[in-house]
């Protein structure tokens, strides 16, 4: 019999993490699951202790690759994987030692196919939990669940299975928003839903994490594509999620340019790029529906991004 549950972890170089995270996936309360590690080319010794944990549980199972990539790693887990649902684990993250055993009663309560829940971010200062309105959690619906993952859109913090996944693969050329992406693409595949307001995932900032986004890097403008491709999905599949998505989407473009400027990359070209994408989603958005703060900040950065860096720097 397959496992309830895959946990699929991407490891590049995060020894110092790792351990730590395997112990909160082999140390689950419950027990009916498999964990598939990909070696996505390491040059530190996380291939060592990936074989050290595999040898000790003949749960885990372990493959190395040459370095292609946390997509790439994550698509070779799930070709590998056997489990009736997925779970994706950063390898210097960790989740609760419950985690497994209350999915497994909440799948059993109605059978859902996808499942979100909370997670916190932890870093030097401590572990700080995300929560929502009551109203988010609980059963819910395809459209909701768009809007859900708009507000929620963390890779970790959602349970799917291996019926809705099917096909569908992270895409590797994309760099940013990709998580986002495949996720979407689930929800629309998928036809019953739950949200846990648990916080089960445990997202640990530090300077090596394997998704740190908080400096740019000009890969990460592969996220406007991204962005472009689900508001497409949306406006296609869902129009009426379009909004949430769209607003989203010129988030992302604010945070890009944002990025950017403080780095100081200074390429106009690209520039230019995050500042038509960025108009030409803004001129389709139903403004009535953003709230009062957003428009202002949409129309200040459209007069003038300099402008909007000001009010972003000491607003």
């Amino acid at each position: 019999m397959p496992p309830l549950i895959s946990a699929i972890v991407p490891v590049y170089n995060s020894s110092e993490h790792l351990k730590k995270c395997l112990d909160s996936l082999s140390g689950q309360s419950f027990g009916d699951f498999e964990i598939i590690l990909i070696n996505d080319g390491s040059t530190d010794n996380s291939g060592d202790i990936c074989r050290q944990y595999a040898q000790r549980d003949k749960r885990i199972k372990y493959c190395e690759q040459q370095n292609a990539g946390p997509s790439a790693a994550r698509n070779r887990g799930i070709e590998l994987s056997s489990g009736q649902y997925l779970i994706f684990v950063d390898s210097d993250d960790w989740i609760e030692g419950d985690t497994f055993e209350k999915l497994f009663h909440t799948i059993g309560k109605n059978s859902f196919k996808m499942i979100f829940f909370e997670h916190s971010i932890d870093d030097e200062k401590g572990a700080e939990p995300h929560s929502l309105p009551d109203e988010w959690y609980g059963e819910t619906d395809r459209e909701k669940a768009v809007r859900l993952l708009m507000l929620n859109p963390f890779l970790g913090n959602k349970l799917v299975s291996r019926q809705t996944v099917g096909k569908i693969r992270f895409n590797e050329g994309y760099y940013r928003a990709e998580d986002t992406l495949f996720w979407l693409r689930c929800v629309l595949s998928c036809d019953s839903f739950c949200s846990l307001k648990n916080p089960f995932y445990h997202y640990v900032q530090s300077r090596d994490s394997i998704c740190r986004t908080d400096q740019f890097n000009p890969r990460q403008l592969t996220g406007l594509d991204a962005y472009g491709e689900m508001l497409e999905l949306a406006e296609s599949r869902l129009p009426n999620t379009a909004g949430v998505v769209r607003e989203r989407f010129l988030n992302f473009c604010l945070v890009l340019w944002g990025q950017m400027c403080d780095t100081g990359f200074d390429d106009g070209e690209n520039r230019e790029r995050i500042r038509k994408t960025f108009l030409s989603a803004y001129r389709s958005a139903d403004k009535s529906a953003l709230s009062r703060k957003t428009r202002l900040k949409y129309k200040i950065f459209c007069i003038s991004p300099a402008a909007y860096m000001l009010l972003r720097r000491f607003g």
